[in-house]
């Protein structure tokens, strides 16, 4: 009689038991689930961030964040142009300097929570020498510097001297020969417009130019019965001159009506210098000629 009772309570714990394994598959099956689903968002924010989840991983950094291993295979992508490096704007940065030889694929990676790193390249940047200026000379190397070369735009046509009888020539070398009883004729007219082209022997520093704005000869003259006189206000006089020098340069002096050697100050490197007459003044009773004795550049060569 006791026999179905036994049955009943083995059948009892057989339910339990399949209940029991029913409940942990249930457990494990939910944990897998959970597991698949965090697995799935880090790479759907991996792929949001623009890092592919299957080339890179993520390694923390001695100074906190996250750095970025690229696999071995990185090196054979970034020659294609299918790496990420070409697509987060990096290559574009180092065009922008001038050079992409150096450019590293995923220079400009992005951290683990997704905010760009910030990577330097001024190593990937070929940067020009820097020009430096030549140094000046010094003060005690200061001088008269002559021109190597000079032309003129016109020249006056010699004459036979009244009193003397002597020829007298008025070229552009006068106007740089240190002798203040030559010069150069500008022409039988009043001089403006006309040039001379003086070539230096070599880059030179100009401080100063001076410049006699008529003819300053001293000797026998006509107008005084051969007696030895200034011819100095018997031509024209410059009033307005400009000096223009190889890299585009120019200054313009205005000059006083005096016999003297004027100097005006300058600051320039160069190795040509132009002289243009912008102006002339005829004195009463002078001729009507532009003559200028003249013209001495001051400076050093470097």
């Amino acid at each position: 009689m006791s026999t179905p009772t036994r049955r009943t309570q083995t059948q009892d714990t057989t339910t339990q038991i399949v209940l029991v394994v029913f409940g942990l598959m249930v457990t494990i099956a939910a944990v897998l689930v959970g597991v698949a689903t965090l697995q799935n968002r880090d790479q759907n924010d991996l792929l949001a961030t623009g890092v592919d989840p299957q080339e890179e991983t993520v390694s923390p950094t001695p100074g906190g964040g996250a750095a970025h291993n690229l696999s071995d295979d990185d090196s054979g992508r970034g020659e294609s142009g299918a790496d990420s490096a070409g697509q987060d704007g990096s290559d574009l940065d180092v065009l922008a300097s001038g050079t992409t030889e150096d450019a590293k694929p995923g220079g400009s990676g992005t951290g683990a929570a997704g905010a760009p790193t910030e990577t330097d390249n001024s190593s990937n940047v070929t940067q020009p020498p820097p020009t430096q200026a030549p140094p000046l000379p010094n003060p005690d190397e200061i001088g008269v510097v002559v021109p190597s070369q000079i032309s003129a735009s016109a020249e006056r046509s010699p004459v036979n001297l009244y009193c003397t009888g002597e020829a007298a020539n008025y070229i552009a070398e006068n106007l740089i020969d240190g002798d203040f009883n030559t010069g150069w004729g500008a022409g039988q007219d009043n001089g403006t417009g006309q040039s001379v082209h003086m070539v230096l022997p070599g880059p030179t520093w100009i401080t100063e130019i001076g410049l006699t704005p008529g003819f300053t000869k001293i000797g026998p003259r006509r107008s005084a019965d051969c007696a030895s006189a200034s011819a100095f206000g018997e031509n024209r006089f410059v009033h307005h001159v400009r000096f223009s020098f190889d890299d585009g340069t120019f200054v313009e002096f205005v000059y006083q009506q005096s016999p003297d050697i004027q100097y005006f100050p300058v600051d320039v490197i160069t190795e040509r210098v132009d002289m243009v007459i912008l102006e002339t003044v005829l004195p009463p009773g002078a001729d009507d000629d532009t003559i200028l004795s003249e013209l001495v550049i001051i400076g050093a060569l470097i």
